[in-house]
């Protein structure tokens, strides 16, 4: 299989890369690579009407404190399956993109006690919660895979503790786009719509 990707902000108007995303449909291809950072969004949606086969999954950045409603909202109308890249926040992201401001998701009051009441680490009331929403999370770990599947078939979260985790929203993207950085964009400001 191969897909197409869509990422020509640097080179390319947002139109010109939705006229070649659907050329790539009429020509078959069913796997395309969409980010809000390319900020050709609204260009791509308009050409997903070509497709046949709508599209099946969308992977994004959602975890407790970047929920992203309205992105959740708009796959689950659209049919899409959202999948959760970074469920738990990634506390262990490396160095070069954490900022001053970020939040870790594990350490909200809130997350630590819904853990202590199962009896749980916090990244498993994460995925819990990731698995309330509808999302498939795609946690990456060298040693708690077991748990983590483990947190697929175990008791679900209430909707008492689902309603605790919405408030914890507070714009807290992660992955800021550093490795996205074209030539005259000064920092991941540029690449994203704030928002979210």
């Amino acid at each position: 299989m191969i897909g197409m990707g869509t990422f020509g902000s640097d080179s390319f108007t947002a139109d010109q890369v939705a006229e070649a995303v659907a050329g790539g449909i009429r020509a078959g291809y069913r796997m395309l690579d969409c980010a809000a950072c390319y900020g050709n969004e609204k260009e791509i949606d308009a050409v997903l009407d070509l497709l046949r086969i709508p599209p099946a999954a969308c992977e994004s950045e959602f975890h407790p404190c970047f929920q992203q409603k309205e992105l959740l909202e708009y796959l689950n109308q659209k049919g899409i399956v959202s999948v959760a890249y970074m469920p738990i926040g990634s506390p262990r992201r490396p160095e070069r993109d954490i900022v001053p401001e970020d939040v870790d998701d594990m350490a909200q009051p809130d997350i630590v006690e819904i853990a202590r009441k199962h009896g749980v680490n916090p990244a498993i009331i994460a995925l819990k919660w990731a698995l309330g929403r509808g999302t498939i999370p795609i946690p990456f770990s060298l040693h708690h895979y077991e748990d983590n599947l483990e947190a697929t078939v175990t008791e679900p979260l209430t909707q008492e503790e689902m309603d605790q985790i919405a408030t914890l929203e507070c714009g807290n993207r992660l992955v800021k786009g550093q490795v996205f950085l074209w030539e005259g964009a000064n920092d991941w400001h540029d690449l994203w719509d704030e928002y979210y």
